[in-house]
């Protein structure tokens, strides 16, 4: 796969496919002119041409920001 530029971020590759979404390694762009390493989570097309999955999309990444920081949890954005 190509990279790809998404706003500040520069989609790498696929890293894996799971039951409702999709995750990329990517580069984001920041202040300090050093790219941080990330991932992007974007939900599979069955879920995003849908209200409902792109609700429970998005409530899946409200939960993951409640439970904090913590080393064995990805900091989502």
């Amino acid at each position: 796969m190509p990279e790809l530029r998404l706003g500040r971020y520069l989609l790498r590759r696929p890293l894996g496919e799971g039951g409702s979404g999709q995750v990329f390694l990517a580069w984001q762009d920041n202040a300090s002119g050093e790219p941080l390493v990330c991932v992007v989570k974007f939900p599979l097309p069955r879920f995003a041409a849908d209200a409902q999955g792109r609700e429970r999309f998005m409530q899946e990444a409200r939960l993951a920001m409640r439970l904090g920081t913590h080393p064995n949890i990805v900091q989502v954005i």
